[in-house]
């Protein structure tokens, strides 16, 4: 995700975590018309929200806001496929051409 703005990665990373506007709104103590508007560059959270946000996403602030460099992002997919349940982990073994497991790839 280099090249996204703020609000394109706080969306992406939302969805991939598969959390509602209204799940991450409930988990930082905002509303999700807060979380919307964040999302479309509409406004951008303050400091102490981006602290919030990025600790439930299980991201540093770093990587939500794009200053991070490729080990970084590896380890958020890292991260992402360790918590994904079985039928996801199954097709990115397939999309990658992988046989056996890679389940619980180490950071």
């Amino acid at each position: 995700m280099e090249n996204y703005s703020l609000a394109q990665r706080l969306k992406a990373y939302r969805k991939l975590f598969k959390m509602s506007q209204a799940e991450l709104a409930e988990k930082v103590g905002c509303d999700q018309t807060s979380i919307s508007a964040w999302e479309r560059g509409r406004s951008i959270p303050n400091a102490d929200i981006l602290i919030e946000i990025s600790d439930k996403l299980g991201l540093s602030v770093s990587e939500l806001c794009g200053f991070n460099d490729k080990g970084l992002e590896e380890k958020a997919l890292i991260d992402a496929y360790n918590r994904a349940d079985e039928g996801i982990r199954k097709a990115v073994r397939t999309l990658l051409g992988l046989k056996g497991g890679i389940d619980n790839v180490e950071n």
